[in-house]
């Protein structure tokens, strides 16, 4: 299962997946292992967390502005 840490602001700032057999909690000490949720495979740093629990990729950056000759 792959797990999501998420900013208070609601940004995917780290994902992990615990390697079999270990769980989160095998792998983190309880302060930290409290922070991850889990997530869709899909899910990577800097998606964003919607109001609903789906997560979301980030917008694209907005076009670079043309280049005068």
């Amino acid at each position: 299962m792959k797990y999501a840490r998420v900013s208070s602001d609601n940004i995917v700032i780290e994902v992990f997946t615990p390697p079999p057999p270990f769980t989160i909690n095998d792998c983190f000490v309880p302060e930290i292992a409290a922070q991850f949720e889990p997530c869709p495979e899909e899910v990577e740093a800097n998606w964003i967390k919607q109001p609903d629990g789906t997560f979301v990729p980030p917008p694209p950056p907005p076009p670079e502005p043309p280049v005068e000759e």
